[in-house]
Order: C-alpha cells, then sequence, then structure tokens
C-alpha cells in the first residue's frame, strides 16, 4: 500500500596478499630457499570508509575527548566467544561495508537509516522505532523488506494520526505480504513512567515537540503543551512478550540522553543494533549538553557498542553490539539483556 504524503519537519577492499606458488618455490633447505616474509591477515572492508590500520578504532565520528577513543583491547575483550581482535575487526568491517548499501527510507530528506542487515536473518525479527514525525519509511521498509514485527511509539499528536492511517493501510492490521507487521502505541520513552508535559513547536508548519523542560524560547512564548503518557523501555518489552530488540531506533527530541543514561546505569541494553538521533543541541548553551553527549558515547563504548554507520557529523549514529557478533554469523550465540524486562 502506497504511503500517505509526509511533510518533513526541520528536526527531524583491501585485497589479500598473494599465496606462494608452491610448485615453483625453491625447495625448503635448499640454495635459494629462504623463508617467506610474514603475512599479517587483513579485515575485509570497504576502502570507501576506511583505512588499514584503525578499523575497530575508527569511531565513523570524531572522538571529542581521550576518554571517548577506547583501545582496540578494551572492545575486542567484550566479543566473548567471537574470537581474538582480528576477528572482531574483519566482522565489523564487514558489518559496516554491509550498512553502506543498507539505508532505508528517505534520504533526500535525511529520514533514512543505515544498519547492518547481516544481523536481521532469523525470524522474528523484532524492531521498535520511536519517534515517527510524519515519515515512516523506513519502519516500512523493515517490515515489507526484511519481514520484521516493527513496533512504532510517538504521542505527538499530528504523529498519531498519520502512522495510525498508515497501519491501518497495510489489511487494516498492519499485516504484510512478506510476514512482516506494524502496529503503534501513542506513547514516549522515558527513564521512569509518567504522564509527561511537552510543549508543542512554535512553527505550525513543524511537527516535533519537545519535553518542556527542552523547550527553546520560541516554544514556551506560545504555550501550547500536551500531556502525554510515557514509559520505560523494560515495561514496553514485558508487555509484549519481548526479551531482546534486533533493532532499537531513537529519534525523541533530546530525550534520548535520560533515557540512554538510564539502560547503561542499569545495565539493561538488550537490543543488537540502536540507531539513534541525537539532539545535544536542545540540552542548552554551556558545556552541559557536550559533557553528556560524550558521557553517552562512552557509555555505550564501555558496553561493548561500536558505530557502523553515521551522517549528518555524528547526528544520526548507527551502533551495534560487540556481543552480538557471534549471533548474527551464525544464531548460535545467546543474546543477554542483563536485565529481566519491566525489572
Amino acid at each position: 500500500a502506497p504511503l500517505p504524503a509526509t511533510t518533513q519537519d526541520d528536526d527531524a577492499s583491501i585485497s589479500e596478499p598473494p599465496e606462494l606458488n608452491a610448485r615453483h618455490a625453491p625447495k625448503k633447505g635448499s640454495e635459494k630457499w629462504r623463508p617467506p616474509p610474514p603475512v599479517k591477515a587483513r579485515p575485509e572492508q570497504s576502502p570507501k570508509l576506511f583505512s588499514a590500520n584503525n578499523i575497530l578504532a575508527q569511531h565513523r565520528f570524531a572522538p571529542s575527548s581521550a576518554a571517548e577513543a577506547a583501545p582496540v583491547g578494551d572492545v575486542a575483550a567484550k566479543a566473548g566467544a567471537v574470537g581474538g581482535e582480528e576477528e572482531v575487526r574483519r566482522l565489523l568491517a564487514k558489518h559496516r561495508e554491509a550498512a553502506t548499501g543498507a539505508y532505508m527510507g528517505t534520504k533526500a530528506s535525511n529520514t533514512g537509516w543505515s544498519f547492518s542487515p547481516l544481523c536481521l536473518t532469523r525470524r522474528p525479527v523484532v524492531v521498535y522505532g520511536v519517534g515517527c514525525g510524519m515519515d515512516v519509511s523506513w519502519d516500512v521498509g523493515m517490515a515489507e523488506k526484511y519481514g520484521a514485527q516493527v513496533f512504532l511509539f510517538d504521542p505527538t499528536p499530528r504523529s498519531v494520526r498519520y502512522v495510525r492511517g498508515v497501519v491501518v493501510g497495510f489489511s487494516g492490521d498492519g499485516r504484510m505480504k512478506s510476514g512482516g507487521q506494524l502496529s503503534f502505541t501513542a506513547e514516549g520513552l522515558a527513564d521512569k513512567p509518567a504522564e509527561m508535559t511537552f510543549a508543542m513547536p512554535a512553527d505550525s508548519g513543524h511537527v516535533s515537540m519537545r519535553n518542556i523542560e527542552l523547550a527553546d524560547e520560541a516554544m514556551r512564548a506560545k504555550g501550547q503543551t500536551v500531556i502525554a503518557k510515557v514509559d520505560t523501555l523494560g515495561n514496553w518489552m514485558a508487555a509484549r512478550g519481548h526479551d531482546y530488540l534486533d533493532v532499537l531506533k531513537i529519534d525523541i527530541e533530546g530525550a534520548e540522553y535520560g533515557v540512554l543514561e538510564s539502560l547503561l546505569a542499569d545495565d539493561f541494553l538488550p537490543f543488537t543494533q540502536l540507531l539513534v538521533e541525537f539532539h545535544g543541541r536542545f540540552l542548552g548553551e554551556g558545556g552541559e549538553g557536550k559533557r553528556r553527549h560524550e558521557g553517552v558515547l562512552k557509555g555505550l563504548r564501555e558496553k561493548g557498542f561500536e558505530t557502523i554507520w553515521q551522517q549528518n557529523a555524528g547526528q544520526e549514529v548507527a551502533f551495534l553490539k560487540v556481543e552480538d557478533l557471534g549471533y548474527c554469523e551464525d544464531g548460535g550465540e545467546r543474546r543477554v539483556p542483563r536485565k529481566a524486562a519491566g525489572g
């Protein structure tokens, strides 16, 4: 079914060394024999995105502090049964290259995302899309192409009307021929359940509202607010019988910092891929926004998440959990959320 018309909100190879030819090489022990030079294994990678020497260390956007640039060994240590450092490098490079060809969404308006499809080969594929605005082409694409069960969340009044129309457009209940399905809940994501006050945009042509604490002067001057229900990721997952997500996508207008800080503090990170649009500019002038942004990036890296794609100078970023590389390869590794959903 075609999507309804949308409006855009302003926020909104390295080759391997050649093998020796054993038939023509001098025999070991002969006068002409010399030991071959050592050959270092190199990971597969896309030459357009990565240099040969820093595949794992490169975070796809420049680290803003020394603490953010974690040593390779710190990440490799989190790979578990995946293998050693070189294997981690190889696998991450493969996922980064796959992500370059997996862009989904509306590219012209920067409302699409890249991700690794290599982790989406086992059913069911469970995706949470938090923050919909007026464009769910990425979410629809995930359901249509990968047969994903896509759960959408957004309390914004205009988004509620738009997304419900999209869901109804697919057989009335969001089901697709691919086996994928869309469902929608008019709630926002937060670090605790609440009834939250949101400020509406000052420009009526825009869509996205913000937590009243993050509202700018124009929003406050207009004075138009909405009270909406928000809940935690754990509660959402428990209510739907999910203990792990394949992808969590978050675009929640600055509230992502409080949510991610809470998830990191609780060591509750039940997702293989995390796609985030960062809005540090909404946290006010001064060092507070930068401090919290750097803290979230550092926390994700310490928990074993590596960047596989980014756009707009790091505003939209896709992370992949190193501990789940084994699962992405063969499905044999159990994925561990660490803390029970709803706990």
